[in-house]
C-alpha cells in the first residue's frame, strides 16, 4: 500500500507570525492533490500548561482577548518554544509569564495537534505542580508581554465545568483543550 506524501509546499502569504501555503501531495490512491494549510512563521511548536496547586488541588487558568475569534477566552495557560529550549522549560517560563507562578513539571506529552486540518503546530501538554506554601507562590505577579492583558483564574476542581458553563452563557469563549480536561475527568 502506497502512503501520502507532501510533493510540494508554496508559501501563498507571510506575515510575523503565520503563514499561509498550499500543499501539493500524492494520496495513496496515486492522486495527486492540493490543500491549504497554516504554519508558524518560524515553525515552533506550543506548550499548553495544565497547572495545579499543591495541597489545594485548585487549578490555574487565564481568560484573554484572542482577536481571532474576537472573543475573551478561558484557556490553560500556553505560548510558543523559543528556540533552544525544550518543552518543560517553556512551560515554566510561560507559567512565570502569564500568571506569576512558579512550578515544576511532572509530566509532557509527545507533541499533538488541536487542528491537524489546518495547522501544522504541535503542542505539548505539560503538567505542572505549583507549592503553594513557597513564599513566591503566595501572591503570585504575572510578567505579561506588551500587548498582553491576562486575567488569572484559580478554581477547585469541581468548580471549573459550572464557571465555564457561566462564563460561555455571558459571551467568553472557552479553548477546547481546557473543556476536554474537565469534562472528561468529570464523567
Amino acid at each position: 500500500m502506497r502512503t501520502s506524501q507532501i510533493l510540494e509546499e508554496k508559501t501563498l502569504y507571510r506575515n510575523r507570525w503565520t503563514e499561509l501555503v498550499e500543499l501539493v501531495y500524492r494520496d495513496e490512491k496515486d492522486q495527486i492533490r492540493n490543500w491549504e494549510g497554516v504554519h508558524r512563521s518560524n515553525r515552533s511548536s506550543a506548550v499548553v500548561i495544565i497547572p495545579r496547586l499543591f495541597p489545594s488541588g485548585s487549578f490555574v487558568l487565564i481568560r484573554q482577548f484572542r482577536p481571532p475569534t474576537g472573543k475573551y477566552m478561558l484557556e490553560f495557560p500556553a505560548g510558543l518554544i523559543d528556540e533552544g529550549e525544550t518543552p518543560a522549560e517553556t512551560a515554566l517560563r510561560e507559567l512565570k509569564e502569564e500568571t506569576g507562578y512558579m512550578g515544576r513539571v511532572e509530566s509532557v506529552t509527545p507533541p499533538l495537534y488541536t487542528s491537524p486540518g489546518l495547522l501544522s503546530e504541535s503542542c505539548y501538554l505539560t503538567y505542572v505542580s505549583i507549592d503553594e506554601a513557597i513564599v513566591e507562590n503566595r501572591f503570585p505577579q504575572a510578567e505579561n508581554e506588551p500587548g498582553e492583558s491576562i486575567e488569572v483564574i484559580v478554581l477547585e476542581a469541581g468548580k471549573v465545568l459550572p464557571y465555564l458553563e457561566v462564563a460561555s452563557k455571558n459571551g467568553d469563549g472557552i479553548d477546547i483543550k481546557l473543556f476536554t480536561y474537565f469534562y472528561k475527568n468529570e464523567k
